[in-house]
């Protein structure tokens, strides 16, 4: 399995309503508060499998209030709020609630006045509560630094939602020792985040393992990445991050766990075949009794 290289800091405001409130523990400065980061972000992040696998069981199922934390720049949220439903996006990141509040100009003002969006650390704060679908989508478990943390977003997921609520979840696994590619510590390679802007400022970004369990599956690394701008200044940040990668049997235990019934179960939204040990991916639909 390649290195995904998007875990930029575990994060996830009332904006197009547009207030703006930080509710929860302190706030902390993570990758995705670097200038123009949400913008490239939103260059890569065009999967649309997931997002037609759940507009399908939203319609099937009746579903009308959805909460999505890890909401990101709107690649799942914006096309939710046009079907009608009435959707809560949590994030951790300004920048990137910004920007998605920039892409829900674009849509009616009916469209509009059915998006909340809270910036809150989705670990600190207590999430709303009363939804019929939470999404944990997009690969957020990598957003994670531990099982503690992961489990911890699956037990909040539950009790979000009401009685017959659905979870969604979505994400690449990783089942035994951690792969030999994340495991090249000490060198540096080029890394998400890397693009030009609208307005030419390029981004380049850089990443080096610095420490491994593989037994556990963890993997810490030092991030950087350097802006170039049109007028020639450059800056650059730096910061640290631990990522968990799951496996599918870690996820379904968790799910299972927490109480929920598992209805569907696959190796990702764009082949849904047979889930397996070795996927490499893994989706799952399951209700709240």
């Amino acid at each position: 399995m390649n290195k995904v290289l998007w875990c930029l800091g575990a994060f996830c405001y009332d904006g197009i309503s547009l207030l703006r409130a930080f509710f929860g523990g302190g706030f902390s400065l993570n990758g995705y508060e670097i200038n123009h980061l949400a913008e490239i972000y939103d260059q890569y992040e065009t999967e649309t499998h997931d997002v037609e696998y759940l507009l399908a069981k939203i319609k099937e199922s009746g579903i009308q209030n959805v909460l999505e934390p890890f909401c990101g720049t709107g690649r799942i949220l914006l096309p939710i709020a046009q079907t009608g439903c009435q959707i809560t996006g949590l994030d951790g990141s300004d920048g990137m609630l910004k920007f998605l509040e920039e892409k829900a100009r674009q849509l009616s003002e009916q469209t509009r006045s059915r998006i909340t969006l809270k910036l809150a650390d989705v670990l600190k704060t207590d999430w709303p509560g009363g939804y019929d679908l939470v999404i944990l989508g997009g690969n957020c478990f990598y957003e994670l630094a531990s099982i503690q943390e992961q489990r911890h977003v699956i037990r909040a997921a539950y009790q979000a939602l009401k009685p017959g609520g659905a979870l969604f979840t979505d994400g690449d696994c990783m089942d035994g020792l951690l792969d030999e590619s994340w495991c090249d510590i000490g060198v540096e390679g080029k890394a998400f985040p890397s693009g030009v802007c609208a307005h030419g400022v390029h981004l380049q970004g850089y990443c080096t393992t610095v420490a491994v369990d593989r037994e556990n599956r963890i993997w810490k690394a030092h991030r950087r990445v350097e802006l170039e701008y049109p007028d020639g200044r450059k800056e650059e940040a730096q910061w640290d991050v631990t990522v968990h990668p799951t496996s599918v049997t870690e996820m379904r235990t968790w799910i299972e766990g927490c109480g929920f019934e598992i209805r569907e179960a696959f190796a990702g939204t764009e082949t849904r075949g047979a889930l397996l040990p070795n996927s490499g991916r893994a989706t799952f639909w399951a209700v709240k009794p």
